[in-house]
């Protein structure tokens, strides 16, 4: 029996269990940064084995369903049946890539190894080895008690959705219920897919237009802070793909990037779960909190900064008092010998330790502070899990955590950071309480070399502790008539009606809980010439206001196009441009193509659900499709397909295959 390593690339594996004392299901650290190797059976493509490898310890699996559910624009989870010498046993899997274009590669590999697979609802349903008498019998025996069931041979629609997941618009459609508007959600859909748009992140000078009252000795270079890429459908719809330059986010914002004199304060976790490995085979959370702790004081910290440390758990309490670097004894024995003393124990409570950490920021301290050009940070280590169904006491103005961090930022200039030590936190949670509130910051660490690189002076500290910009803000001069976000990246709430495409409060270096140069789409009013403006507040020694304003050319006539030099200029994008339909890449022509899609299926929803009435659940709703949107369908099905073939992504095919339906959907009605 031939296996043909099919795929291999490196995440986390967290498993799905439940927990023996409170009987809640919870996630179980597998693995941090294994290796996966999917291998395909040569003679038996229903046979598909997953290996996962770290430290030279190996676990296999093999696919039990092979459906994919999303968790993020990261995460994928998974059943298996882990193989061993005397058993199978069914697993729930989450894996986590580094990265979505990591993860959305292996969605793409995974589903065409897995398209034509039989799903079977329970093991001994599976097909017998040959030449296996006994497993025969025993097959037979089942099949007489139980019928054999295949996802791809259901009809009657209660089998089918017993399988389905109700949180997936493409798996109602598929048992005929109508999807609420809320499950069609752009990012989602584009999250799913992985992009080229064919240009590279540079670093481009341009000067800056002649002023008639200034010198050109005066005139300064300007940077490019965006790249773009453009489509259009039949002149009458047009796209924009907008991202963040990273070459100038690393290299100009970042190399200049000089941090202030620093009071920080860390607030460490001493609860009693701080005694679990960080990762898997690794230290436990308090002993790599620790070794980051002397790290700081001893190497990372400058002589004028002061740092304090409070522990909490149920209390908290000053462990060391705010004090400067260059008065701490040469060689710190003792605070080393004092930060490696602590022993976890009891529960944890957040608003607690934050008051405590607070409290040190008296009157005296914020005055020498701002007489001093000093900044505060409260820095969190803590492995509590936040709990969205809390999120209204996480943000009661006086008594929440949350609440407590934007007052100690807007009234006392005190910023907080919050490290999630080994636990993943609710994405959205964070954003919407934080993402607003001026220099905080949040970050989930997930490994020994992940955290300790936060405090490495050379490498992260910096930008850990101060952000590179803030009041960041991206318009652009045009009508934006609908904005699609690409991943799960918090956009920070702008006015798109005044063409606001991006508002950042602060903008950090390390990269931690945003990427903002993850592309975002718009649909706008068309112009032959677009007015790109970024502004921000450099947040290094003093700081400075900056504008920078970029052109964008939509006519292509200042670029040279190899093409056109190829074609003695017949087929270059100027001429190309004025074409009904125009795509620079394949990039944006795939991106436009999925916006229509998310658009129009939108717009049945909205539509046709408005007949539908005396129903609590919308998603619960037979499937409905008015004539009108049922001949859009049919004439979008023919489009998509033609696009399909172009774009040559076979991952597409998933999309066409809902089209499809939705274009010759036919309800059945009983007849007496």
């Amino acid at each position: 029996m031939a296996y043909k390593r099919e795929y291999e690339t490196q995440c986390d594996a967290y498993e799905l269990n439940v927990d023996a004392l409170t009987g809640k299901k919870k996630w179980t650290k597998r693995g941090m940064n294994g290796n996966l190797v999917v291998y395909s059976n040569e003679d038996n493509m229903n046979d598909l084995r997953v290996r996962f490898e770290l430290h030279n310890i190996q676990i296999w699996w093999k696919v039990f369903n092979p459906k994919l559910k999303r968790k993020g624009s990261k995460t994928r989870v998974v059943t298996f049946k882990r193989l061993s010498t005397d058993d199978q046993t069914k697993e729930t899997i989450a894996l986590r890539f580094k990265d979505a274009q990591t993860c959305q590669s292996f969605v793409a590999k995974w589903e065409s190894l897995t398209r034509e697979i039989d799903y079977n609802s329970d093991e001994s349903e599976a097909p017998a080895a040959e030449g296996s008498h006994a497993c025969n019998e025993f097959n037979a025996s089942a099949a007489a008690d139980k019928p054999k069931i295949l996802l791809k041979d259901m009809d009657d629609e209660k089998q089918v959705m017993v399988f389905a997941d109700k949180s997936s618009f493409r798996d109602l459609i598929r048992i005929n219920r109508l999807p609420s508007a809320s499950l069609i959600r752009a990012s989602d859909i584009l999250g799913e897919y992985h992009v080229n748009f064919g240009i590279e992140d540079k670093l481009v000078w341009q000067q800056q237009q002649a002023d008639n009252n200034n010198n050109n000795q005066h005139q300064q270079p300007v940077v490019s802070y965006a790249n773009f890429s453009y489509g259009k459908f039949d002149n009458s719809e047009h796209f924009l793909s907008l991202w963040m330059n990273s070459a100038v986010i690393q290299r100009v914002l970042t190399s200049f990037h000089q941090r202030p004199k620093m009071n920080v304060v860390i607030c460490l976790d001493v609860s009693e779960s701080m005694k679990e490995s960080l990762c898997t085979n690794e230290l436990t959370r308090i002993e790599v909190a620790q070794q980051a702790l002397v790290q700081l004081c001893r190497l990372s910290l400058e002589k004028t900064d002061r740092f304090a440390i409070v522990t909490f758990n149920q209390a908290s309490e000053i462990a060391y008092p705010l004090t400067a670097i260059d008065n701490l004894p040469y060689g710190m024995l003792a605070l080393r010998r004092h930060i490696l003393s602590f022993t976890p124990s009891g529960t944890t409570d957040l608003e607690q330790a934050y008051r405590t950490a607070l409290s040190i920021f008296n009157d005296d301290v914020l005055l020498h502070a701002r007489n001093a050009g000093y900044q505060n940070r409260i820095i969190f280590m803590t492995d509590l899990q936040l709990n969205p169904a809390r999120a209204d006491v996480y943000n009661h103005a006086e008594n929440g955590i949350f609440g407590l961090i934007r007052a100690a930022a807007d009234k006392r200039q005190v910023y907080t950071t919050l490290m999630s030590m080994g636990v993943e936190q609710d994405a959205p949670l964070l954003r919407n309480a934080l993402a607003h509130v001026q220099g905080c910051d949040y970050m989930t660490l997930r490994n020994t070399q992940e955290f300790m690189a936060k405090f490495d002076k050379k490498r992260e500290l910096p930008f850990v502790l101060t952000p590179i910009v803030t009041e960041l803000s991206v318009t652009i001069d045009t009508e934006i008539r609908e904005v699609y976000s690409y991943s799960d990246l918090d956009r920070n709430i702008a006015d798109v009606s005044q063409g606001q495409l991006l508002v950042v409060k602060s903008m950090f270096g390390h990269g931690g809980s945003n990427d903002y140069s993850s592309p975002m789409i718009v649909k706008f009013k068309y112009k032959p010439q677009l007015k790109l403006t970024v502004q921000f507040t450099e947040h290094s020694g003093g700081g400075g206001g900056h504008c920078s304003q970029q052109m964008i050319d939509l006519t292509y006539s200042d670029v040279e196009d190899e093409l056109a030099a190829a074609c003695d200029n017949e087929h270059g994008l100027a001429q190309l441009v004025k074409q009904k339909d125009f795509y620079d890449s394949l990039g944006i022509r795939k991106v436009v193509l999925l916006c229509r899609y998310v658009d129009l299926l939108k717009q049945w929803i909205t539509n046709d659900t408005k007949t539908v009435v005396d129903d609590e659940e919308e998603k619960e709703h037979k499937l409905i499709i008015s004539e009108e949107f049922q001949a859009e369908f049919g004439r979008f099905a023919q489009r998509f397909e033609k696009e399909f073939k172009i774009i040559g992504d076979d991952t597409l095919r998933k999309e066409l295959d809902v089209i499809k339906k939705l274009a010759s959907y036919q309800d059945h009605v009983d007849v007496d």
